[in-house]
């Protein structure tokens, strides 16, 4: 990941499904599966050493498989 790469930073966080989803906010579904979770630590503009360092070392080192759904990447 470099400047070259697009890349949308999104937050989230489980919220009742019978709640309207607030103005200025949207709702994303999350399918069921194994994910692998990691804590940056320090500025959001470091983040892509964080990607970097999870996929050129950690994942191929891993026995995680890759998995795409719907605007949302898995591992």
């Amino acid at each position: 990941m470099n400047e070259d790469t697009p890349f949308t930073y999104l937050a989230g966080l489980e919220y009742p499904i019978d709640l309207p989803i607030p103005d200025g906010m949207e709702s994303r579904d999350v399918p069921a599966a194994d994910y692998a979770v990691f804590e940056h630590k320090g500025a959001l503009d470091t983040l892509s050493d964080t990607y970097d360092a999870i996929y050129s070392t950690w994942f191929p080192n891993s026995e995680y498989k890759k998995k795409y759904f719907r605007r949302f990447g898995a591992l």
